[in-house]
Order: C-alpha cells, then sequence, then structure tokens
C-alpha cells in the first residue's frame, strides 16, 4: 500500500525538431543520433499529408459445430429414437432433418472495415482503394460465401477528424 506509479506517454512526433547546435536529432530505445537530411524531410512532411488506414473489425464468428451441439442437445430425445430405428424417428421427429442439415451449414464471420484518420490533418470526403487476396493453401477445401470487396469505395460528404473513425463497410450489417 501506499506506492503510486506514473506512466509518461511521450507520442511520436509529427516534425523534426532543431536542436540550439543546428542540427535535428531523433532518439531510439537508448541512444540519441543526429538524423540525416532524408529523415528530416520525411517527419516535416508528415503533417502536410493525410494519413489513414483500414482496419479489419471482427464482430462475431459463429461456428456450426456449435449450432450441431446445441441441436443435439436441444433434440436429445429425437437422435436417441433415431438411433433405435431410423425409419420410425424420421417420420415422429421432424426436428432431425434440422440437426441432420446443422452438419453442413458453414462457419459464419462477420466484420467491418473501418476507416481511421492517423494524421493531423482532417480527411474530407474520403475513396479507398481496396484489393481482396485470398490464399489458396488456407482455402482451398472452404467454400466461401458472401460478396467481394469492391476496387474502390467513396465516401462521399463523410468528414474524418484527425483520431476518428468511420464504418466503411459492414458485412452482414449487424456489428457496430
Amino acid at each position: 500500500m501506499g506506492r503510486i506509479v506514473f506512466v509518461v506517454d511521450v507520442p511520436q512526433g509529427t516534425t523534426a525538431y532543431q536542436a540550439n547546435d543546428g542540427r535535428y536529432y531523433g532518439r531510439s530505445e537508448l541512444e540519441v543520433k543526429h538524423l540525416p537530411d532524408h529523415e528530416i524531410r520525411l517527419r516535416m512532411a508528415r503533417g502536410k499529408v493525410a494519413r489513414a488506414t483500414v482496419a479489419f473489425r471482427l464482430c462475431s464468428i459463429a461456428l456450426s459445430t456449435t449450432q450441431e451441439a446445441e441441436l443435439r442437445q436441444k433434440h436429445h430425445a429425437a437422435l436417441e429414437a433415431f438411433k433405435k430405428n431410423a425409419a420410425e424417428a424420421a417420420q415422429r421427429h421432424p426436428e432431425l432433418l434440422d440437426i441432420m442439415a446443422a452438419r453442413f451449414a458453414p462457419d459464419t464471420v462477420e466484420f467491418e472495415l473501418v476507416l481511421r484518420n492517423d494524421g493531423e490533418l482532417t480527411i474530407r470526403n474520403p475513396a479507398v482503394r481496396l484489393s481482396e487476396i485470398r490464399s489458396e493453401f488456407l482455402s482451398h477445401d472452404w467454400t466461401i460465401q458472401g460478396e467481394s470487396l469492391p476496387s474502390r469505395l467513396e465516401m462521399l460528404e463523410d468528414i474524418i477528424y484527425p483520431g476518428d473513425e468511420r464504418e466503411i463497410m459492414s458485412f452482414d450489417g449487424r456489428c457496430s
């Protein structure tokens, strides 16, 4: 008890600052060194150019095996009847079709794309160019259902202030 902790966060500067000796210095870990000309020019340009990133926000994942397990638990009596006599159980328990169909139901992934203003300038009417790359190695046995990403998204009449973010596109519409 009686201990206090202070956390000091020094954000990265958006420009280069000149020291009294006329040089520009940069810090990294435990060293201080003078900056070459190209580094100074890059740092000075940071405040003059808009910077944004596109973030992938995962909203939910519904696995089909979870759905199948829930149905199996809910209709336990129907499954036991199916094990004893399949033909009779199929006539008396129509919910067995739902259980069998759940085995082939796809997993559902809901996500949205968000544009985040990482710079110091306000971004007005942004247009975002997207490209979609699907790895054959990861998805060679999958059936991917859903819409592809458009190649260009225009966010007309939209203003994104520094530090703010805006939803670009929501897949399945239940995020946010």
